[in-house]
């Protein structure tokens, strides 16, 4: 459970956490099994939030009315803190909540596949030693593996030339000397249930 009992009376006094509990019906007790707090950087939020078990035993929580995501172990331990708009921090770390916040009433940790309706972008720039460096990015596209490289010296004489692995957020591909490029992205197919993105090629760029 996401216990947020720090409400607008208390404000600032009781930090929010999560609780694994073991609840016994017939003798009607609770045992608390594991706590889940940020010690160095508690999140005091008065209102909402919500506590997600994952698959591999880690616990994700959602702060409501702070906009502040953690992910802990199934230990305690904090794996990753995640901030999506203005918080208040807080004196010492951590963070209180504001009079006009910016929250989220829940989150969820969940896969994701992202498939950008825009064409990559492409930049080709030719280099003194007669080859073309070739600079490619897919900004939201989250299941390219690997980038197929065309180029010629015009439209009618493009050829594939080099397939390169998808590095970072953005991928050089060295290549011959051509007067125009274009990329085909290669799509990976590890599409977590949800259907995969279609392969979107990117115009033709004349190298600078």
């Amino acid at each position: 459970m996401h216990d947020n009992h720090n409400s607008p009376i208390d404000n600032g006094t009781v930090p929010s956490s999560g609780k694994s509990l073991e609840v016994n019906l017939e003798t009607k007790q609770v045992t608390l099994n594991q706590r889940y707090i940020n010690e160095t950087g508690p999140t005091y939020s008065t209102a909402q939030g919500n506590y997600q078990p994952l698959p591999d035993g880690n616990v994700f929580i959602g702060h409501g009315w702070i906009p502040v995501m953690e992910e802990f172990s199934n230990a305690g331990e904090v794996l990753t803190t995640i901030q999506f708009g203005a918080a208040e921090p807080r004196p010492g770390g951590g963070f209180l909540s504001p009079a006009k916040p910016t929250l989220s009433y829940r989150a969820f940790k969940q896969p994701w596949v992202g498939c950008p309706r825009s064409k990559p972008d492409v930049v080709a720039e030719s280099n003194a030693n007669g080859t073309t460096s070739v600079y490619v990015s897919w900004n939201g596209a989250t299941e390219v593996e690997a980038w197929e490289v065309f180029g010629g010296n015009s439209t009618n004489t493009m050829e594939s030339l080099k397939t390169v692995a998808k590095v970072g957020f953005e991928t050089e591909a060295l290549i011959g000397n051509v007067q125009c490029v274009q990329i085909t992205p290669k799509m990976c197919h590890t599409w977590h249930g949800r259907g995969g993105c279609d392969a979107v090629e990117s115009e033709v760029v004349a190298v600078a």
